[in-house]
């Protein structure tokens, strides 16, 4: 397993703190588990579908 030196998503600011979360959150899965499916990078349910609800939500658009 890969481990993050630095999270490039860490300095990011979406104008919501729990957006911003969320973010630094997903590309440190992404970042760890990168080329697999979403089902199998999120440890939980309720985090893969809190990624697909960040990647639909309009105001997170990157």
């Amino acid at each position: 397993m890969k481990i993050l030196e630095k999270n490039p998503y860490s300095s990011c600011n979406f104008g919501d703190k729990r957006l911003t979360k969320r973010a630094e959150s997903i590309a440190e899965h992404l970042f760890v588990k990168y080329g697999q499916p979403l089902s199998k990078i999120f440890n939980s349910a309720s985090d893969l579908k809190r990624s697909y609800e960040f990647f639909s939500n309009q105001d997170s658009d990157i």
